[in-house]
């Protein structure tokens, strides 16, 4: 059996293939991925938090709306729990035939580009701050429960507080220069590949961003920074991230 954290990450790998899927594989990673919600006790638990009381018709009569010349578009719920509900109620109608995502793409997410593109969009504006905003919960949920844990077995207050002065600032100044690092090797890669066609300016500013929320301990905008990195990354085959040492930095600091 897989403990709770592990059902996290299993979730995290699921929805991160429905996002980078084919359009017509699409319907087949849904299902995998309410499967895996429905295995995790965790999961399912917020799931059923979120959900409980939640108005779908009237959201989602709001979030997909139509402009006077009748062009369909998208907007998002504002805070995290509506996010999360909304979407996985978006996902059952789709898993449950109510709703047809291709026609959905087609109307809401439009596009001259092909139903891939469209596809695309739905995945950029929608599945990936459902994805964001579950895990941003689950951990904090995590991080709670295991923290109640770790306070009963923690050692005498001073002592604790001394190696905690002794040990932060080494944690955080190795995430920091972990992504420094990342910027100014960015920056002269960038220069380098000049005429090239290849545009570092994303990456950069990423990475930028992703500094100044670690200097300020914000978690959330650190988790936000990571995972465009983690996707952005992608693109630039020849620019080396080591993706699992810079989440372990950063979890000793945020």
């Amino acid at each position: 059996m897989i403990t709770a954290r592990e059902s996290v990450e299993k979730f995290d790998e699921k929805s991160s293939e429905l996002i980078n899927s084919k359009f017509l594989l699409a319907e087949k990673k849904i299902e995998e991925l309410l499967v895996t919600i429905a295995d995790s006790v965790l999961l399912y638990e917020i799931f059923e938090h979120v959900s409980e009381g939640f108005d779908y018709a009237t959201f989602k009569s709001v979030c997909f709306s139509h402009l006077a010349d009748g062009k369909g578009y998208f907007r998002l719920p504002k805070n995290d729990a509506d996010v999360i509900a909304f979407c996985f109620s978006l996902l059952l109608e789709i898993d449950g035939g109510k709703v047809d995502l291709l026609e959905l793409c087609d109307e809401f997410f439009p596009t001259e580009e092909g139903k891939q593109k469209g596809y695309n969009l739905f995945a950029s504006q929608l599945l990936i701050p459902f994805k964001q905003a579950t895990l941003n919960v689950a951990y904090a949920v995590l991080d709670e429960r295991e923290g109640e844990r770790t306070r009963e077995e923690k050692p005498s207050k001073t002592y604790q507080n001394s190696q905690e002065n002794k040990s932060l600032p080494v944690k955080e100044n190795s995430a920091l220069n972990y992504v420094c690092d990342l910027k100014n090797k960015a920056v002269e890669t960038a220069s380098e590949n000049q005429g090239l066609g290849i545009d570092y300016d994303e990456l950069i500013f990423v990475l930028e961003e992703l500094e100044y929320y670690l200097k300020n301990g914000n978690l959330r905008g650190v988790t936000l920074a990571f995972t465009a990195l983690k996707y952005l990354s992608e693109n630039f085959v020849g620019f080396a991230i080591d993706l699992k040492k810079l989440a372990e930095l950063i979890s000793e600091v945020v």
